[in-house]
This record gives structure tokens, sequence and C-alpha cells, in this order.
């Protein structure tokens, strides 16, 4: 009866899971040099870049980027930047700052700056959902930003500036480098139901019934 119980418990908790669930999304920006900076106090000039994060499809917010109030989109990411230098790899942790949110966000400028859809990229958004000055990209950029896609766009910022965990990093670029911005969603994960625990349960409650009735 105890290996029949088990098995029993195994075959509910697999039929009663929850097939919906936020899903997680990948955002990656990579790009070609030149892009020069100071990490840490140290300066460096990268032949390409990368940054990654993973944020949940469900933080996705709504706001307005720079003064003339766009609309924007915009999700909170906790990414990590590797630069391909001469003196090899550099990584860094980049951190939000007081009452600022980093976020990778896309905003709809047209008809201003026709016939680039949107500007997108990486910045600190403060608590009133405006635009501060980031890594920003042009050309046609995601309308939403949880649909798997890839995007091409140009590096326009000339210098900006983030916090990291081994201190401040500064970027400056004045060649408008190439690069792309892939939205990737990574799973969907299952919840165990409310039903399904009672169920599982109810189940558990006949089984010690049964063996008590036949011993």
């Amino acid at each position: 009866m105890k290996i029949r119980l088990s098995l029993l418990f195994a075959t509910a908790t697999l039929s009663f899971t929850s097939p919906t669930k936020a899903a997680l999304i990948t955002y990656t920006f990579a790009g070609t040099g030149p892009i020069s900076g100071i990490l840490a106090g140290t300066p460096f000039t990268a032949t390409s870049f990368s940054i990654s994060a993973t944020a949940d499809s469900g933080t996705i917010q709504a706001g307005t980027f720079s003064s003339s109030d766009y609309p924007m989109i915009f999700n909170a990411v906790a990414p990590t930047i590797i630069l391909d230098t001469p003196d090899g790899l550099l990584s860094a942790s980049l951190l939000p700052r007081p009452n600022l949110t980093l976020s990778v966000f896309s905003a709809d400028t047209r008809p201003d700056y026709d016939p680039f859809e949107n500007v997108f990229g990486l910045d600190y958004i403060p608590t009133d959902g405006h635009l501060q000055s980031g890594l920003l990209f042009h050309d046609s950029g995601p309308s939403d930003l949880a649909s798997a896609a890839l995007y091409d766009g140009t590096i326009f910022t000339e210098a900006t500036f983030f916090s990291t965990d081994v201190g401040d990093l500064y970027l400056y670029t004045d060649a408008s480098p190439d690069a792309t911005f892939t939205i990737a969603p990574v799973s969907t994960v299952p919840e165990p139901s409310t039903a399904g625990a009672a169920i599982l349960l109810a189940l558990a409650g006949t089984c010690i019934a049964s063996r008590r009735s036949r011993s």
C-alpha cells in the first residue's frame, strides 16, 4: 500500500499543475565598436559589447519619453555588461540608482523622427516615468517588450553613465556603431493549482481510509 500511495501522489501532482504563468524574457543588446569608456577608474576601448538581462513580462509598464511625451513602454532589469577589449573581457553588473529604475525601453517617436519608428535602449527611468539619458538606439524598434524579435539599430548616445557593482561605468561613442536588440521569451513555469491541491488531499484521504478498512 505504501508504494501504491506514493505513485498516486506522483500522478496527481503531474495531472493538476496549472498550465499558465507569466513568461520570463531575456533582453540582449549587442554591438560592434569602437566604444570607449572608463570602468571603476580604468579607461578602455572595446571592439564589441553585450548587455543582457532576464525580466518578467508581467512587469512591463507604460510611460513617456523626453519632454515631448512620446508614448513609451519599459521593463525593469538587472543587466550584466561584457566589454571585449584588447586587454581581455571586462564585465560588470549594472545597478539602479536612488529613485531611478534601470529599464529596457521602447518609445514611439513618430512623426518627429520619421522614418525611424522607435527609439529604444537601456536607461534609468525616474519615478514619474520620464526618460533620462542612457544607452539609446534608433531605427525600427519593438512595439512591445514581450514578443520574440530581433531588431537592428544604431547607437546614437555620445556619452552615458551607469552605476555598477565594481564602480562607475562611463561609455563614449562618436562613430554610431551598429547594434542589435534581441527579445527572447525563456519559458513558462507551471504552478500547482488550488483545485489540484484539494483533489490531492482527497485522494490521500481515500487511500488511508481504504487501508484502514482492510486491516
